[in-house]
């Protein structure tokens, strides 16, 4: 499918043709499958203040801006 149009006549003709027990069992996996990735981001976005990889102040970041615009001076 390449466009949202051909979305809407493919779930009539699904509905049409009635949910089969193995259509029924793809979407309640594809469903669990998106509930938990909805959880995994909602825990990385809780936790993302807490990690390390960033640095701590606003002191060390402009530090390391600068520190790059002297090597682009330097370069050029």
């Amino acid at each position: 499918m390449e466009n949202s149009g051909d979305i809407v006549p493919f779930m009539k003709e699904v509905l049409k043709e009635g949910p089969s027990r193995n259509m029924v069992k793809i979407y309640a996996l594809g469903s669990a499958l998106t509930l938990l990735g909805m959880v995994g981001g909602m825990v990385e976005m809780i936790l993302l203040p807490f990690s390390g990889d960033s640095p701590a102040d606003g002191k060390q970041t402009a530090e390391l801006f600068m520190d790059k615009k002297r090597r682009e001076r330097l370069l050029l």
